[in-house]
């Protein structure tokens, strides 16, 4: 007998947001682009305290001292989608507890968990002087390509079976939380990696409940 649904954990940028990435969306703000250190991160010729090192550098190189209150405005705008709210007031009702495991910022991960009624979040930081500026240094909360960690260590503090799990993402570094779970779920996924590691794609997360229903 298959055992019921207690846990579903997802992904954040671009899953519950309408925005594909929040990095993203800094480097737009202040009119820079890190594609040279993503794929020097895809390689592994970098690790994510430098990942994140370079990203503010590229920030601060364009318009000197950042203020982490700066950093808020930009992400300002942007919101759990109507999808997110959804499924989670759907899963929410039936006692299924939700955790978000991101690479995003972590205030912004804490007011979209706040927003769908999260039960725990895990993301990365950015740390600030005395004044509030960024330090360039980040805080390393999730390492983007060990989200299976995260999810280990929810899941053996919550006592939950991996079968009692469903992870949600939409790239290659949710494939790792993916094989934490019963099995993964792939919404406009972006990648072949995650394409071909989920269970199921699918376009929006009102089809990821639909998946979910019969489990609980």
């Amino acid at each position: 007998m298959e055992r019921r649904l207690r846990l579903v954990a997802f992904d954040m940028d671009g899953v519950l947001t309408n925005a594909r990435n929040s990095w993203t969306a800094l480097h737009d703000h202040f009119g820079t682009n890190n594609e040279h250190s993503l794929r020097q991160f895809i390689r592994d010729e970098i690790d994510d305290h430098e990942f994140i090192r370079r990203d503010v550098a590229l920030w601060t190189g364009r318009r000197g001292r950042v203020r982490l209150a700066e950093v808020h405005e930009a992400l300002a705008p942007m919101h759990a989608s109507d999808d997110a709210m959804q499924i989670t007031a759907f899963l929410k009702k039936r006692g299924i507890k939700i955790v978000i495991i991101t690479g995003g910022v972590d205030f912004f991960a804490e007011r979209i968990g706040r927003e769908i009624g999260a039960d725990r979040f895990y993301s990365n930081g950015l740390e600030v002087d005395g004044d509030g500026y960024l330090t360039g240094k980040g805080i390393v909360g999730v390492p983007l390509k060990s989200k299976d960690r995260i999810l280990r260590r929810v899941r053996d503090e919550l006592c939950i079976d991996r079968d009692e799990c469903v992870s949600i993402g939409d790239s290659f570094i949710d494939v790792p939380m993916f094989n934490e779970s019963r099995f993964g779920i792939a919404v406009r996924p972006l990648d072949e990696q995650v394409r071909n590691a989920a269970r199921y794609c699918v376009r929006d997360l009102i089809e990821a409940m639909e998946i979910l229903k019969p489990l609980i």
